[in-house]
């Protein structure tokens, strides 16, 4: 929930009481004493007795309210100011207050009579315009809500509490430079505002400001260092950051300040995932599902988290439990869909795999494009002398690897075209079965079928003995083959290509990706060693500048088939689970393919060779994170190599 400034009921004057007797103002100016003091039981002690004496008397009848207010007895306070409004109706504070009253106990729409009653009475009451503002706000009508806060800013230009509630309905709106802008303008009149800060840290969230946002939770959390919800959001942040560490430590906070939150357990548990602490995640993920046996996110993590352990039968079970809680989960049926690609179970497998447009991410963007994409072709209508429109979806590399299925299509008596990212254009000009491309982004061509690639092999009805494994299935271009043989002339030795790292947006590039003074050490010499990564990170240019033995040609590679057209002029490819491994395969190159202990569903498990690609030998860890064992085991077969 959105922290929003505190309610407060106003202590106001209506001039005066209607008795003006010693006795009664001596009373009520020591209950007042009482009140202001925070001695609110002695307080209410004294203004009971001055209602004794005089039973209409605003002062008592305000501060009894205000007292019921402040122990969040919103009933009793309701009934006070009911009787405040019925002795004084014109009285635009006790409606005002009343409002307040009737807003915590979730009936809004009196409350907004109340306020507007307020305004009525005394329009240049700027509190009255705020709480308006807020009630209009929780029932969803933002531009009036603005509307109010705009008001009552009008009225009392240093309103903070206005300026901040305004920068809440602005980031409702999606308006987030004008939410950013009065936040600020909130913080300006109120350096010390928890909620300035903390809806500041949101709003920049949203935008994926995330550095600016740990600036912010950290200013909100110096403010209120024990409201737990800061240093769950500042660990998120750190999260978004790649700052594992220091957001498990938030979490870590977080949990300590309340223990009884699932979603604490759950987002720490995710965050030991992402360290690979497996067995620490399980516990979180558990302890999560024990405070709330309903949370589904944390059943499917479950699954996920047993699968990279290992224990696949578990996985599964938990997998079942998040569908029996909802049985349209997408993202459970997805989750479940990799298991059993992983195992081998492609008929189960493809079929629930149709799941990830439901689970994706941006799936209303998605399934929006979808709706124009129809209809859709799984296998059962005949396609001979029909354009069947076929579109990638995912990566690169999965469009490298799925592409084998075209040249079936073209066998069936399809006009296939192909819709493919500009990156990946000229490699595939090559390809068998295409009869026209269409470039993401262009307008869509005629066709009569349309069908994603990776639904291809559910069409097909793919199963380990169907599956269309082609020695190769791309073709580098001759002329930049020939350029760059002209480059590695000279070069005697055994030329090896190697990629150590992939994308950095891929959300399982902590599995895959090795640090280059990792990796070198299993290279013996005797090879030269060519870099295909045209992204290096950071931590490993100066590393690579130290090692003149690898030669980097990352400036040279345009798009695809420029990588392609080296990996021709090579004796091997040494890679980690990236788009170029798959380029590697998919060209008949030797490669050999470094794996985590639980892989990418399309390498299976427990065997050293591919289904799909005949060219591949696999290299799997058999600890969670460790290299060491698949190093060894590379270097030696080099040095074989080397023999042969």
């Amino acid at each position: 929930m959105t922290p929003r400034p505190p309610k407060k009921i106003s202590l106001l004057s209506e001039g005066g009481t209607q008795t003006q007797k010693t006795a009664l103002e001596e009373r009520i100016k020591i209950g007042r004493q009482y009140f202001e003091a925070g001695r609110s039981a002695e307080a209410l002690t004294e203004f009971k007795k001055v209602l004794k004496l005089d039973p209409k008397s605003l002062d008592a009848l305000q501060c009894i309210a205000a007292i019921a207010f402040g122990e969040d007895d919103f009933n009793k306070a309701l009934a006070v100011l009911d009787r405040l409004v019925r002795y004084y109706p014109r009285f635009a504070v006790a409606h005002n207050n009343r409002g307040l009253a009737l807003l915590e106990l979730k009936q809004t729409e009196s409350a907004l009579n109340s306020f507007e009653r307020a305004i009525a009475l005394k329009p240049g009451l700027a509190e009255a315009h705020f709480n308006l503002g807020n009630a209009l706000g929780e029932l969803g009508r933002y531009e009036k809500a603005l509307a109010s806060y705009n008001e009552a800013i009008q009225l009392n230009d240093a309103y903070a509490d206005a300026y901040a509630n305004r920068g809440n309905v602005y980031r409702e709106l999606k308006r987030f430079d004008e939410a950013l802008e009065s936040f600020e303008k909130a913080l300006f009149h109120h350096p010390n505002s928890f909620e300035a800060y903390f809806n500041h840290a949101k709003t920049q969230q949203d935008q994926k400001q995330y550095e600016f946002a740990v600036e912010s939770y950290q200013e909100a959390i110096r403010i209120r260092p024990n409201y737990a919800e800061a240093h769950y959001e500042l660990g998120k942040a750190y999260k978004e950051l790649l700052r594992l560490d220091d957001a498990k430590a938030c979490y870590e906070k977080a949990i300590q300040l309340n223990s009884e939150s699932a979603k604490f357990h759950h987002s720490f548990a995710v965050c030991l995932g992402d360290l690979q602490q497996f067995d620490q995640a399980l516990i979180g993920h558990q302890k999560a599902i024990a405070l709330d046996p309903l949370y589904l996110n944390a059943y499917i993590a479950c699954g996920v988290t047993l699968s990279e352990l290992m224990r696949f039968e578990e996985a599964i079970h938990y997998y079942d439990q998040a569908i029996k809680i909802n049985s349209d989960s997408a993202s459970a049926r997805l989750n479940r869909s990799l298991l059993l690609l992983l195992k081998g179970d492609f008929k189960n497998g493809f079929k629930e795999y149709e799941y990830r447009w439901d689970a994706a991410e941006e799936k209303e963007k998605i399934n929006e494009g979808r709706k124009r994409l129809k209809p859709l072709w799984l296998g059962n209508e005949a396609l001979a002398g029909k354009t069947l429109f076929v579109y990638s979806e995912q990566g690169f590399g999965d469009v490298i690897h799925f592409c084998r299925y075209i040249k079936n299509l073209a066998n069936l008596g399809a006009k296939v075209v192909f819709g493919v990212p500009i990156e990946l254009r000229s490699l595939l000009s090559s390809l068998d079965g295409v009869a026209e491309f269409s470039l993401h982004g262009d307008r869509l061509p005629h066709y009569d079928f349309q069908c994603p690639l990776l639904s291809l092999p559910l069409a097909f009805k793919t199963d380990a003995e169907s599956i269309p494994a082609l020695d190769k299935y791309l073709v580098a271009d001759g002329v930049k083959v020939t350029h760059w043989q002209k480059k590695l002339h000279d070069i005697s030795k055994p030329k090896v290509g190697i990629v150590w790292s992939g994308s950095t947006g891929h959300k399982k590039d902590f599995k895959r990706s090795i640090l280059l003074k990792e990796f070198i050490d299993c290279l013996p010499e005797g090879f030269q060693y060519i870099c295909l990564q045209k992204e290096i990170r950071e931590a490993d240019q100066e590393i690579l500048a130290l090692n003149p033995q690898i030669l980097s040609f990352a400036d040279g590679f345009n798009d695809f088939s420029d990588t392609a057209a080296l990996i021709e002029c090579l004796d091997l490819v040494i890679s980690v689970d990236t788009s170029v491994a798959h380029l590697s395969a998919a060209l008949g190159k030797p490669t050999w393919i470094l794996l985590p202990t639980t892989p990418d569903w399309r390498w299976l498990l427990n065997r050293s060779d591919s289904p799909w690609y005949p060219s591949v030998k696999l290299y799997r860890q058999k600890n969670i994170g460790q290299w060491g064992d698949v190093f060894n085991r590379i270097s030696e077969d080099l040095k074989l190599y080397l023999t042969l």
